[in-house]
């Protein structure tokens, strides 16, 4: 399989925790390309370690005032992919990404992070 190096094959019977769904998130490059990845449903992850470390709209629009007033140059960086790939401390499991099930009821146990989880799963 394509992504052994993301995931393991086991057993549904034998994961004690929950399983997450997946998705399949396509994007159109353009009018001839299209980039698709599989994504993990992460909202229904259940952890004391989740957190959306999102800015506050308040904490921005201080921050841009300033900026301007003090005539500031602003750089944004996304540092989402940071976590793309990275090597989990939990065990995480989820569904096979559809149409690339392997048959016999097994699901993925993931060995690196992939888009929709949290950063700290």
């Amino acid at each position: 399989m394509l992504y052994y190096n993301i995931w393991d094959l086991v057993l549904r019977s034998s994961v004690q925790g929950k399983i997450l769904g997946g998705r399949w998130v396509i994007r159109e490059k353009s009018p001839l390309e299209l980039k698709a990845r599989w994504a993990a449903r992460g909202y229904g992850e259940v952890s004391d370690n989740i957190y959306a470390s999102v800015l506050p709209a308040i904490t921005l629009r201080i921050l841009l005032v300033y900026a301007a007033a003090n005539r500031l140059d602003i750089r944004h960086i996304d540092v989402v992919a940071a976590f793309l790939y990275s090597k989990l401390d939990t065990e995480v499991f989820m569904e096979q990404p559809h149409g690339m099930e392997v048959p016999g009821n097994m699901v993925c146990r993931l060995k690196k992070a992939i888009y929709g989880l949290c950063c700290h799963c």
